[in-house]
């Protein structure tokens, strides 16, 4: 940038720190280098927050986001139930997940609802989620499984999720399965070269759904490749 606007934003500095936030207002006369800081900030926010929850990428196809153990699995799925749904981002397995010091797992993305659903692709990379065990008792509707539920243009694929012990319960409509609970409607998920093991039970007071690999999968849905 011309070193005169330049030295103009760089007064923004101090303005983000102060916020704590990129989102102040412009140095009046330089507009497009106050936007480059803002744009920079963020970018590095983002790439903090990524890489706090996985083990290395860019979230790219070329280069996806890896979960390399349990511990990142989990933060991934906390970080969907926050609201982060990865659209048009990949995640990737790089190595075998051992689930069985998790007594019950919570699911990734929020059990009820439609918002914190996860809407990016999910590669295993052939690789295996160990003794997947759920149980619990959900007061209202839930969707239960390795995931809640699948939102539009969410991808499964490449992932054998074995030993599976799921057993819940619910108030309201209960859809349950290994990979995930629903696909959101009119979603359009795929889940594709999946296979699955272990036993899954549901019981609700409203109306159930349980399968091996989904619950419900919504329309347009196309599941493909898959044992259970």
């Amino acid at each position: 940038e011309t070193s005169s606007y330049w030295s103009k934003a760089v007064a923004l500095i101090d303005a983000i720190i102060a916020a704590n936030s990129a989102d102040v207002d412009g140095i009046t006369g330089a507009t497009y280098s106050s936007n480059g800081i803002k744009e920079a900030v963020n970018n590095a926010l983002k790439s903090a927050v990524d890489h706090g929850v996985f083990a290395d990428g860019d979230g790219s196809e070329d280069d996806p986001y890896t979960i390399e153990n349990a511990e990142q699995l989990e933060d991934f799925a906390e970080s969907v139930d926050n609201g982060e749904s990865y659209e048009g981002e990949y995640i990737a397995l790089s190595s075998d997940i051992d689930l069985s010091e998790i007594t019950s797992w919570n699911p990734i993305g929020a059990e009820s609802g439609t918002s914190g659903i996860f809407a990016g692709t999910f590669d295993g990379v052939n690789h295996t989620i160990s003794k997947l065990t759920i149980s619990e008792e959900y007061e209202g509707a839930a969707n239960v499984g390795l995931f809640s539920a699948l939102d539009s243009g969410a991808v499964v694929k490449n992932l054998i999720i074995k030993d599976t012990d799921i057993n819940v319960s619910a108030g309201g409509m209960l859809r349950v399965g290994a990979v995930a609970g629903n696909g959101n409607t009119n979603s359009g998920m795929k889940i594709d070269s999946v296979e699955v093991s272990g036993m899954i039970s549901a019981e609700s007071t409203g109306i159930s759904h349980a399968g091996g690999v989904v619950g419900g999968d919504g329309n347009y849905a196309v599941i493909s490749n898959v044992c259970s």
